[in-house]
C-alpha cells in the first residue's frame, strides 16, 4: 500500500509554535513530506504565514493583517519566502489562502522560487461555506499546474455526496480533503470513481493516522509529526 503524504498542519504545531520558521524547520527534519500552512496578504504586498487574521499587540487593539506592513508583525511571523528558504524544491507545500488577495502574489513567488514548472503546490480556500468550491476553481488559470484542493465537510454535500463530487469533477479541483472522522470507505471509492485524490484532515493521533492507512487515503494533515511517522514506519514494519 503506497504511503499517503503526511503534511506537518501549520507547521506541526505539537512540536513547535505553529506557523514559524521553527515548526517548518522542525518537521522537515523529523521526516514530514509536506508543509501545511496558511497565508494572509499584508499592506505592503507580503504573503505572511499565520493562521489568524487579526494581529495582537500590546497594549493596542487588536488590527487586521492586510491593515498591517510586514514590518508590523511580530517577527515571529514568516513571510511564504521564509518558508521556501528552509524547504527543499521539492518538498509539497499545501497553503490555505485566508486571505483570497494573496493567491496572485503566492503564485508569483512560487514561481519565482520554484522556476522548473513543477511547483509541489496544493491551494484550497477553506472558509468552509458550500461555495468555497467555486472558488478554487476559478484559480487554475492563476497558477497552472497547481493541484486545486477542496477542503469541505460532508454536510456541506446537502445530503448527495454523488451529485456534489460529479460538480466536483468537471472543474480543474483534483483533490478533496476532509475531517478524519468523515471518510468512509464507500466516499473513498466514489471520489475515485470521480478522479479525486483523497485527503484528511485533523490526523492528530495515532488512532486517526491507522484508519487513513486503513482507507488508503493519499494524503494526511496533522500537528504531532512525530506520531504520524510512527505509524508509517509501523505500517512498514509490517508489510515488510
Amino acid at each position: 500500500m503506497p504511503s499517503p503524504l503526511v503534511f506537518a498542519h501549520r507547521g506541526g504545531r505539537k512540536h513547535a509554535p505553529e506557523n514559524t520558521v521553527a515548526a517548518f524547520r522542525r518537521a522537515i527534519a523529523r521526516g514530514a513530506t509536506g508543509i501545511e500552512t496558511d497565508a494572509f496578504l499584508t499592506r505592503d504586498g507580503v504573503v505572511v504565514l499565520t493562521h489568524d487574521a487579526l494581529v495582537h499587540r500590546p497594549r493596542r487593539r487588536a488590527r487586521p493583517v492586510g491593515e498591517l506592513d510586514r514590518a508590523q508583525l511580530p517577527t515571529s511571523v514568516p513571510t511564504l519566502d521564509d518558508l521556501l528558504d528552509v524547504a527543499d524544491p521539492g518538498l509539497p507545500l499545501f497553503i490555505d489562502v485566508k486571505d483570497l488577495a494573496a493567491l496572485p502574489v503566492i503564485a508569483e513567488v512560487v514561481s519565482r522560487r520554484r522556476p522548473d514548472g513543477d511547483l509541489r503546490l496544493w491551494l484550497a480556500h477553506a472558509g468552509f461555506r458550500e461555495s468555497d468550491w467555486r472558488v478554487v476553481a476559478g484559480w487554475a488559470d492563476a497558477v497552472p499546474g497547481v493541484h486545486l484542493v477542496d477542503s469541505t465537510s460532508v454536510t456541506r454535500m446537502a445530503g448527495d455526496p454523488d451529485g456534489y463530487l460529479a460538480r466536483l469533477a468537471d472543474t480543474p479541483i483534483s483533490w478533496l480533503n476532509l475531517p478524519i472522522r468523515e471518510w468512509t470507505p464507500e466516499l473513498v471509492v466514489l471520489a475515485r470513481r470521480h478522479g479525486l485524490h483523497t485527503m484528511a484532515f485533523r490526523v492528530h493521533r495515532a488512532g486517526r493516522a491507522r484508519r487513513a492507512l486503513r482507507l488508503g487515503l493519499d494524503a494526511v494533515h496533522g500537528d504531532d509529526v512525530d506520531v504520524l511517522l510512527d505509524v508509517l514506519a509501523e505500517q512498514r514494519r509490517r508489510a515488510a
